[in-house]
């Protein structure tokens, strides 16, 4: 089975999209989990989607921020991770961490470690949510924003709290401004304002029908005072006119996240499990 790696979505969407929605990957697919965009034709940035195709058979992988989403039919399963790693190899393609439902991200861990000889360990458990309804929530002072080129003085302190605190990684002034400004033309940034920004949560522009919610955070020091609900909430309502869907990850140990999730109208999915890969030896 060949790993294909569509860099134009149009020919993506008339040759792949349709038989992926006669197989099993389209659950995944449209909860919009996947997100898909090539820079510069550049093979190696860390948003890349692969699909692989032989008769009616699939096999989807999609990586994003550095993290590896891999869909593919069980009777093909076994086949698809070995021609998606020899593709991974064969292309230099880092893969730092990867996640699946079920024992999906673990049956690849496993056959990457026996074919590079490095290992991995268990890195997390994600609860997939979507949004099924919008919840009563109790009015909160401030606006619904959408952050633009303008915002960029207050968001980058708000994006340097975020990543130091989610990820442990302190970005320069010039990394912050190059995120924001990516991700302020490729997806959508919202904010909560009640003289200044409270909080913000980052929609990831759709594949298919549904859209992906991420970067939720607030200030510390504006915690526990209702803003992220009503930020969230807010942004559901604008969001819920455009897409059919609405779908976020959260960690499983965060369990007063989980429960606001559920209080706006998100619904429990799928669980994700992760797992962090060693480098690949030299071969």
């Amino acid at each position: 089975m060949d790993i294909l790696f569509y860099h134009d979505m149009s020919a993506f969407q008339r040759r792949a999209f349709p038989v992926l929605k006669s197989q099993c990957a389209v659950n995944s697919l449209k909860l919009g989990i996947l997100d898909y965009y090539s820079q510069d034709g550049n093979e190696s940035n860390d948003h890349m989607f692969a699909v692989g195709i032989k008769h009616d058979d699939v096999v989807a992988v999609f990586m994003q921020a550095q993290s590896l989403y891999f869909f593919a039919q069980e009777a093909h399963f076994d086949e698809s991770i070995h021609c998606a790693i020899e593709e991974f190899l064969r292309r230099d393609i880092a893969i730092p961490k990867v996640m699946g439902a079920g024992d999906t991200a673990l049956r690849f861990a496993e056959a990457w470690k026996k074919r590079t000889q490095t290992d991995f360990r268990f890195a997390g458990k994600d609860y997939l949510h979507e949004l099924r309804h919008i919840g009563d929530t109790q009015p909160t002072r401030g606006t619904l924003q959408r952050a633009t080129l303008e915002d960029m003085p207050e968001l980058k302190p708000l994006f340097s709290t975020y990543y130091r605190e989610d990820s442990g990684i302190a970005k320069t002034d010039e990394e912050l401004e190059q995120c924001i400004t990516e991700q302020l033309a490729e997806d959508e940034i919202y904010f909560w304002d009640d003289n200044g920004i409270k909080c913000m949560v980052t929609a990831i522009l759709p594949f298919d029908s549904g859209v992906e919610l991420t970067h939720v955070f607030t200030r510390p020091e504006d915690r526990k005072r209702g803003y992220a609900t009503a930020c969230i909430t807010e942004v559901c309502r604008t969001l819920f006119q455009r897409y059919a869907s609405i779908v976020l990850f959260v960690d499983q140990k965060k369990i007063a996240a989980n429960s606001l999730y559920t209080k706006i109208g998100f619904q429990f999915v799928d669980e994700m499990n992760s797992y962090t890969l060693s480098g690949a030896a030299e071969f």
